[in-house]
């Protein structure tokens, strides 16, 4: 009986033991999992690559759009991608930070690579017709990834099928005027929005185009066309003959 009931409990502690050594392999492939994501993807047997390099968003970025905030469509333009990946890529170590005197004169403290990020960025006004519609569409997509709500979404994606299916988007304008105008009604409508949105305020549809902020857009690019087409013709009057 001795005999019986120390096989027993020994057996009763091996298999604690190994239960033990089980949890602690589990724990250390789990916190493996964890650190390593990339490691444990899984892969599709018989899936072959994408023809297309797939377009992929930094972590800088996301974390903004995740909170709702605004963000410029050039840092969804090729350029603007490249940049974020080769100055900030998608570390996320400690962020640095700087003195910077704002338009208003006051001193504030921003992030250094805000910084840099402000003497390469191109404001949405100023985006090509080419940049502006396809930073409107990964911008869409970056929403999604960012779980931005349904109907936010949806409100982007009509903004987008209407701005390109509108008028100006197809006439025979030669000056540029017509996609300009297009372009800077986009870029300050949306900014007006997100201005709203920080002051909880009751948010407008973007999708629904304000013909008179249209208006007036147009003839901000026109003004615009105008200074950089026009010069100020100067008649040389030889002198002795003003008062002829």
């Amino acid at each position: 009986m001795a005999e019986a009931e120390e096989a027993r409990l020994a057996a009763e502690a091996e298999a604690l033991r190994e239960a033990a050594e089980r949890e602690e392999r589990d724990a250390q492939v789990a916190e493996d999992r964890k650190k390593n994501r990339a490691k444990f993807v899984p892969v599709e047997v018989g899936t072959k690559m994408p023809s297309i390099d797939p377009v992929y968003f930094t972590t800088a970025y996301m974390s903004k759009l995740r909170k709702g905030e605004y963000q410029e469509l050039w840092l969804t333009t090729p350029q603007g991608m490249r940049y974020l990946l080769k100055a900030l890529g998608s570390s996320t170590a400690p962020q640095a930070w700087s003195l910077s005197t704002g338009e208003d004169g006051q001193v504030k403290v921003v992030a250094s690579d805000e910084l840099k990020l402000a003497n390469v960025l191109i404001r949405d006004e100023d985006l090509s017709w080419e940049d502006f519609l396809g930073a409107l569409i990964l911008l869409i997509k970056a929403m999604k990834e960012a779980e931005w709500p349904r109907d936010r979404v949806e409100m982007f994606s009509r903004l987008a099928g209407l701005i390109q299916s509108h008028p100006y988007a197809t006439s025979l304008d030669t000056t540029g005027c017509d996609k300009r105008a297009l372009i800077i009604y986009v870029a300050r409508q949306r900014r007006a929005w997100h201005v709203m949105a920080q002051r909880e305020q009751s948010l407008p549809d973007l999708s629904v185009i304000d013909e008179t902020a249209l208006a007036r857009a147009w003839e901000e690019a026109f003004r615009a066309f105008r200074q950089k087409n026009f010069r100020e013709v100067r008649v040389f009057i030889p002198p002795g003959l003003e008062s002829h």
